[in-house]
């Protein structure tokens, strides 16, 4: 791992000394690395911001939003030279076992820019990745996730053929879920073991490609923010609330957005998984 600030990232040392500072008062972590653009590295999101892996002795005690509203309540986004940031919350032990199976984790291990390390914190620099295993595991993994993911809106539009709202509703938001863990499976190399809002699920892999951004972005009715936020709503109100009323209308037009994502998902992960290919003959 890098201690030595490289350019581009010396031009903002400052203002990430001061996001560095905030993180520490609020989450206590065991430590804290810089990487993509701004450590030098290939790997990262198409926007080019700050990304930050934070690393905690235990389990998170806040949440990714949570640390959002914090960093912007004490130095505001409009405030800052760059304004994309990208935070990644994940425990040691969690990194450590991870790590044997994920390109991403591995690469920021060696490449990536040391902002913090607190004296107690144990995380071995001997990184064990197998790159066969893992492209073995996201193979797998995508296709489960992916098949999955189509079953899910092939049955949405029959029911909605049908005039089933409430389970068309309940598929998409099966849909979205599937398509968003085969993302997560291809380009982390792992999907976060507790139930995650698909909101947010969403917004950590949007700015993989520009495809995916794209798609977050979407139309003013319908960008992922309002799109997800619906979905995720769906889980329960679908199966649990006793009046579900929707307008097929709507219901179709979401069903369209996931057939997007559909072709989204498979064009990022069908590219993705050439590259791990050609990575483990190297």
């Amino acid at each position: 791992m890098k201690t030595i600030p490289l350019i581009p990232a010396c031009q903002n040392m400052e203002e990430l000394q001061k996001l560095t500072n905030l993180i520490c008062e609020y989450v206590h972590p065991q430590m804290i690395i810089l990487f993509g653009y701004y450590a030098g590295m290939t790997i990262g999101n198409v926007l080019k911001g700050y990304e930050l892996l934070i690393l905690t002795q235990e389990k998170p005690s806040v949440s990714y939003r949570a640390l959002l509203q914090y960093l912007e309540l004490h130095f505001h986004v409009a405030d800052r030279r760059e304004k994309n940031l990208g935070v990644y919350l994940y425990p040691l032990e969690f990194v450590k076992y991870k790590s044997v199976q994920s390109y991403f984790l591995t690469t920021i291990r060696q490449e990536g820019l040391l902002l913090y390390k607190s004296e107690n914190c144990k995380l071995n620099e001997r990184i064990r990745y197998k790159p066969i295993k893992a492209l073995q595991q996201a193979e797998k993994s995508y296709q489960l996730a992916f098949e999955l993911g189509k079953a899910f809106l092939d049955n949405a539009r029959h029911n909605l053929e049908s005039g089933s709202c409430r389970l068309t509703a309940f598929h998409l938001y099966q849909s979205a879920l599937q398509f968003i863990r085969a993302v997560n499976f291809v380009y982390y190399g792992f999907v976060l073991e507790e139930r995650e809002n698909l909101l947010i699920a969403f917004s950590r892999v949007r700015y993989c490609s520009t495809e995916l951004m794209q798609l977050w972005e979407g139309d003013k009715e319908l960008a992922a923010w309002r799109l997800f936020g619906r979905l995720q709503s769906f889980d329960y109100q679908a199966r649990f609330k006793e009046q579900f009323r929707i307008q097929e209308n709507l219901l179709n037009r979401y069903v369209k957005q996931l057939q997007l994502l559909e072709t989204v998902t498979e064009h990022f992960c069908t590219q993705r998984l050439k590259e791990m290919q050609i990575l483990q003959k190297l």
